[in-house]
């Protein structure tokens, strides 16, 4: 949020200065994206929702960490604006979306975890890193250290907002894995 004050502090003379008929969006990818709904909200917080819902056409998200902590999916809408105003674009493997949620962000790294919760075991869409990445964490004597505490500092209560979108990639995408 630090970082998204002191951004906000240097965009602000620019929204300010746009022209009534000039619309803003804001994009952004990975922390990017966080801070274009950051900024969003620093935007509800100084101008109110009716500018916002007149200036802003929307804010677009790639790959992001969620950012906010109300557990009401609709906070766009408890602040004044539609829920629609956020899209984000998120693929089902990606571990950044998951950050600071209660979703393990490592699962798309290592595939599923064994019923001990340590031992990983590649299924699965299939990936030429996957297999790569399960022996070397197998091969990695603090794993299970490192899991573990992974899974105490990562379980966080970071929610997404705003419309989500799955990608799902042309399986011809992962070509490398065929001659894996």
């Amino acid at each position: 949020m630090g970082v998204a004050r002191d951004l906000f502090k240097d965009v602000k003379q620019y929204i300010d200065w746009t022209a009534p008929s000039h619309k803003i969006v804001l994009n952004g990818h990975s922390v990017g994206g966080s801070l274009s709904i950051l900024l969003l909200l620093l935007m509800l917080q100084e101008y109110g929702a009716d500018f916002v819902n007149r200036k802003v056409i929307r804010v677009y998200t790639f790959g992001s960490p969620p950012v906010v902590t109300m557990k009401n999916k609709d906070v766009l809408e408890a602040f004044g604006v539609p829920t629609t105003m956020v899209h984000s674009y998120v693929q089902p493997w990606d571990p950044i979306v998951r950050l600071f949620s209660e979703i393990d962000a490592v699962y798309p790294l290592v595939s599923d975890v064994a019923e001990d919760g340590v031992t990983v075991w590649p299924s699965g869409p299939p990936r030429a890193l996957r297999p790569l990445t399960k022996a070397i964490l197998e091969s990695w004597d603090g794993w299970p250290r490192f899991r573990e505490n992974f899974r105490g500092t990562g379980n966080q209560t970071f929610t997404s907002v705003g419309v989500q979108h799955i990608l799902l990639p042309d399986p011809t995408r992962y070509l490398a894995d065929r001659f894996v």
